[in-house]
């Protein structure tokens, strides 16, 4: 997991918070940690857990993958964020962000703001991965 915090995750946390300090205003942040009961590109997905590009078939709704109600909602939600998104640069502004009562996705801020989707829940939350991230700018 450091390996990758390291190389990716923290280096892209860092690039989004200087588009939100340059005076980008919407800038969003997310992690994926829903574990796919199928997938058509990985095996066991209860062993890979949220792999790489796991959330792609949530975002387009892909049936031949999203196997159960929870699985469908998830879906659902994640449709509805990301078209708000590509319509007017928030995700939070479409009228199916109400129509499923979904909470307000953070726009990043300096502490690294963002939303998180999991197999039974989508919650925003503050700092993410703001220890980890800090300890590697201080160390590497």
């Amino acid at each position: 997991r450091s390996a990758g915090e390291s190389a990716i995750l923290c280096p892209t946390r860092a690039l989004l918070q200087t588009s939100s300090g340059l005076g980008q205003k919407n800038v969003y942040w997310y992690q994926f940690v829903a574990t796919p009961i199928y997938s058509a590109n990985m095996g066991d997905t209860a062993v890979m857990g949220a792999f790489h590009g796991a959330e792609v078939p949530f975002v387009f709704g892909d049936q031949f993958e999203i196997k159960s109600t929870g699985e469908q909602n998830l879906s659902a939600a994640m449709g509805c964020y990301w078209t708000s998104f590509a319509e007017t640069g928030n995700p939070n502004s479409g009228d199916c962000v109400k129509e499923l009562n979904l909470p307000e996705w953070p726009v990043i801020g300096a502490d690294g703001d963002a939303m998180v989707f999991g197999n039974s829940s989508i919650a925003a939350t503050t700092a993410l991965k703001k220890s980890r991230c800090d300890m590697f700018d201080k160390y590497m």
